[in-house]
């Protein structure tokens, strides 16, 4: 093993202490695990007597069972006589499902009640969801299969409601807002603009423009690219989210993961309607970031050569 693999072995290793509640699902996922748990009674150890009612059908889905539960369950087990065990920070866990036990109660009660977002796996974990997506379903569900209808008036939300002359508009506007942070550099030149349409692509063979230097400033407004899935063959790019990049060292951790050699660290500002089920070239299973829409509003990294510059001639 070459140092550097040691090294970045023992990165990981160290990001991986970082999470303090880890789940034991391995590859299965939560929507694999759940007939498991459902057969094995770990469900019922975490529903309230209405829960279990609602969720003992036989079509019921991931869908139906709150996802607090479903935080739990990855994160227990049951012994052979039916009691629950944390294998992982099990002081930690307890004091969760005490905490657990005593929300079901104020909820039953009507001294509590969740709102929205935050809901009683929030108040359980003490923190919100990372933006983008949501703890305890996993990957490719997003906000708006978890929470109410009447909480989902999100700006993600919006955003998915808005009609395509609407949607041009603001990613215009968006575009226009974020020129005073490109650099000036008149000799790196990457060719005429772009539409800022849902399909945007380039062709490679053709176009003018190389890929983002790390010579820019900190928030400039990009483009981020995959090889083109809808034209394959042709060596064309399309376009499937807009992003704000920043200059990130090697070895940085986002999430939890550290940045690789020749990536840009991103923030996602907006994915294309087309594509937003594009899978992460990056992905982070740990955490539960596999496609674009599931990282609207958080950060990536992402291959340096597949970032654009937004509208505008130069650099």
């Amino acid at each position: 093993m070459t140092p550097e693999f040691v090294a970045l072995s023992e990165k990981n290793k160290q990001a991986a202490l970082q999470n303090i509640y880890p789940h034991h699902m391995g590859r299965s996922g939560y929507v694999l695990s759940i007939p498991k748990w459902k057969e094995q009674g770990l469900l019922n150890q975490f529903l309230t007597g209405s829960e279990v009612d609602s969720t003992n059908s036989s079509t019921t889905t991931s869908g139906d069972i709150p996802r607090h539960v479903t935080w739990f369950c990855a994160r227990s087990g049951l012994t052979s006589d039916g009691h629950i065990v944390f294998p992982g920070n099990t002081e930690g866990m307890r004091e969760k499902k005490e905490k657990l036990d005593k929300l079901q109660e104020d909820v039953a009660a009507g001294t509590w009640k969740p709102s929205g977002r935050h809901d009683i796996l929030t108040e359980v974990v003490g923190k919100p969801d990372y933006p983008g997506r949501a703890r305890g379903v996993g990957g490719g569900v997003g906000y708006t299969h978890v929470f109410d209808r009447e909480s989902r008036s999100t700006h993600r939300d919006k955003v998915g409601n808005l009609s395509d002359v609407d949607l041009k508009q603001l990613q215009e506007r968006l575009m226009k807002d974020m020129q005073h942070y490109f650099v000036p550099r008149s000799e790196v030149s990457i060719g005429d603009s772009m539409p800022a349409s849902e399909a945007a692509r380039v062709d490679t063979m053709n176009s003018a423009a190389p890929h983002l230097t790390k010579t820019f400033i900190d928030g400039a407004s990009c483009k981020l690219a995959v090889e083109s899935h809808t034209h394959p063959g042709d060596k064309s790019l399309d376009f499937v989210a807009m992003v704000i990049a920043y200059n990130t060292p090697v070895g940085s951790l986002i999430h939890n993961v550290p940045m690789c050699e020749n990536t840009i660290k991103v923030n996602i500002c907006m994915a294309y309607r087309e594509f937003e089920d594009c899978p992460l070239l990056y992905p982070n299973e740990a955490a539960d970031m596999n496609v674009v829409k599931e990282v609207v509003g958080s950060y990536v990294q992402w291959p340096s050569h597949l970032v654009f510059l937004g509208r505008g001639t130069t650099v």
